[in-house]
């Protein structure tokens, strides 16, 4: 009997080492750094350096795994909220897979292949109430080539139009109305240039009681001319800083960019780029070396 009892407590005495060798090993495995002080394993990174401002020190910035302090796998960013920011796959301590981005609501903003540094493969950009912004192709090089598309926030295809394999427009663009009526024409050469004489506006078209008499069609308007410098038409448009490089894409209302995207660079190098919606900045990309 006393054997018994013995035998029962050594097991009980077991099995609770064992259980606080494990909860050590977890611990100990969180965070970690090996003998030459290289980050090992998963790790949490909290705000404790104040990278995010207004932010308790004590918030989940990143997650991820490290292999000889080089990040490597699916990595997490979050905003303060507590919401995923980003999820990008790294090899080596690069960016290089499938990567997602998110509002701070949580919903999608946008997903894609991303390698080199740059998009690659089908690209797209959602707005907040989950509906299709853009829907881009890119190269192996990272500039767009084949049919792009822009939506309306009702689902209805705002631009269309294709891209040539040096990132600039070639051919017939069409513009529509958010009815899905056809706003504009243009035709570009290659280079992007634009052939003026191309260009063609419609009226929208609007419901209307029927009539007896024949509607005549809508007039086309040619491009005003005399316009003052730096001003822009109203619709989709790409303009060029001093480096021939595209400073500014998307729609346009009074010479004012409200919905795309704008460009900054380092001489030739991409090094910034905002997303504006509504004619504000509402997300800022900063080029990694």
């Amino acid at each position: 009997m006393i054997k018994k009892i013995v035998l029962i407590f050594c097991i009980a005495f077991i099995q609770i080492s064992l259980a606080k060798a494990a909860t050590l090993f977890v611990a100990d495995s969180l965070n970690a750094t090996d003998a030459g002080g290289l980050k090992q394993g998963h790790w949490i990174i909290l705000n404790a350096d104040g990278r995010l401002q207004d932010c308790p020190a004590d918030k989940k910035l990143e997650e991820g795994n490290y292999i000889s302090s080089k990040k490597n796998g699916t990595w997490f960013q979050f905003y303060c909220n507590g919401k995923t920011k980003n999820e990008l796959l790294y090899v080596n301590n690069q960016p290089n897979g499938y990567a997602k981005f998110y509002y701070s609501s949580g919903k999608l903003s946008e997903e894609g292949m991303w390698q080199q540094n740059h998009w690659s493969g089908a690209y797209k950009y959602y707005y907040e109430n989950g509906q299709l912004a853009y829907e881009f192709n890119y190269n192996t090089n990272g500039l767009r080539e084949g049919a792009q598309k822009y939506y309306h926030e009702n689902g209805k295809v705002k631009i269309e139009g294709t891209w040539g394999s040096d990132g600039q427009e070639i051919g017939k663009l069409k513009e529509y109305y958010d009815d899905g009526s056809l706003k504009s024409e243009k035709t570009y050469n290659s280079g992007g240039h634009l052939d003026t004489n191309s260009v063609k506006f419609y009226s929208e078209k609007k419901e209307v009681a029927p009539v007896e008499e024949e509607i005549k069609p809508a007039v086309v308007e040619p491009p005003k001319p005399d316009k003052p410098a730096g001003f822009i038409e109203d619709g989709f448009h790409k303009t060029f800083g001093n480096n021939k490089k595209v400073a500014q894409e998307g729609t346009f209302k009074n010479s004012v960019l409200i919905e795309g995207k704008k460009y900054e660079y380092d001489g030739d190098k991409l090094t910034k780029t905002m997303t504006i919606k509504g004619g504000k900045v509402v997300d800022v990309k900063t080029e990694k070396e």
